[in-house]
């Protein structure tokens, strides 16, 4: 008989694994969230939308906002034009019952300049209104301030 049987049993158990660990991770991660896509019928948020808050000290900043969606799942980033520079964040969140809940963080960066939003969908999807909050370096603290937004 020899270790021939052992190597093959041994092989095709290899062969197996790796069968059913990519077509786990294809169904996981392709199938399942296409076809959800594709029965999905509650609002589209995906494009360009201009965006309005308000800082701690009042003045009114705004950003644009790109929005991808699959499903109930959005992403998207942020662009920020600061008083240096733009600023540039990342977002991910859930739609459900017209109402978009979601977290940012600074693109590229391990800080701490995060926050959270939650909107409420309006006018048939062609605005968002609700409220941002983010941590202020400032004075060590949690703000929030209204936020809309609007499609391009």
């Amino acid at each position: 008989m020899g270790p021939w049987p052992i190597a093959i049993g041994i092989i095709s158990g290899l062969i197996t694994y790796l069968l059913v660990a990519s077509g786990r991770w294809l169904w996981g991660k392709k199938i399942v969230p296409w076809y959800e896509d594709k029965v999905y019928r509650d609002v589209r948020l995906d494009g360009d939308w201009q965006t309005t808050f308000y800082g701690e000290d009042g003045g009114e900043f705004n950003e644009t906002a790109t929005v991808h969606q699959t499903a109930n799942n959005v992403t998207g980033d942020i662009q920020l034009q600061g008083e240096t520079a733009i600023k540039h964040y990342e977002f991910q969140g859930k739609i459900a019952n017209l109402l978009l809940t979601a977290e940012y963080w600074l693109k590229g960066a391990s800080s701490r300049d995060r926050g959270a939003f939650c909107v409420t969908v309006k006018e048939n999807g062609k605005k968002l209104e609700g409220y941002l909050s983010w941590y202020s370096d400032s004075d060590d603290d949690i703000r929030f301030s209204e936020y809309v937004w609007h499609k391009k």
